[in-house]
């Protein structure tokens, strides 16, 4: 069986693993998680509007450090890993995925209803 697209996003207590059908699952507390997830794919609101995002600068490392990526951030006080197993081609359609999907929004409600 060949091996699923996926991205794994880590900080200190808590983390989630998303793969290419966009189950999510969680490891860790679920707040530590969504912080990082927020990190990753932020929202900004305008009018009724939401756009879902990306943090292109964290991103931008990913062509020149292989299959993980790790970071701070200062104001949520976390270390942030970012973890895929195929190559950033594949990353970037399951990023998109996630983007017009519903974003991080769509994946916090999808986990809080499971608790």
């Amino acid at each position: 069986m060949k091996n699923r697209c996926s991205i794994e996003l880590m900080t200190l207590g808590g983390g989630m693993l998303i793969d290419q059908s966009l189950d999510v699952t969680l490891r860790g507390d679920l707040d530590k998680a969504l912080k990082v997830l927020y990190f990753l794919f932020p929202e900004t609101k305008e009018g009724e509007q939401t756009i879902y995002g990306i943090n292109r600068d964290f991103l931008r490392t990913m062509r020149q450090s292989g299959n993980k990526v790790e970071g701070k951030d200062e104001q949520e006080k976390i270390n942030v890993r970012f973890r895929w197993n195929k190559d950033s081609h594949d990353i970037g359609h399951l990023i998109n995925a996630i983007r017009v999907n519903g974003g991080a929004s769509r994946i916090e409600r999808e986990l809080r209803g499971r608790q």
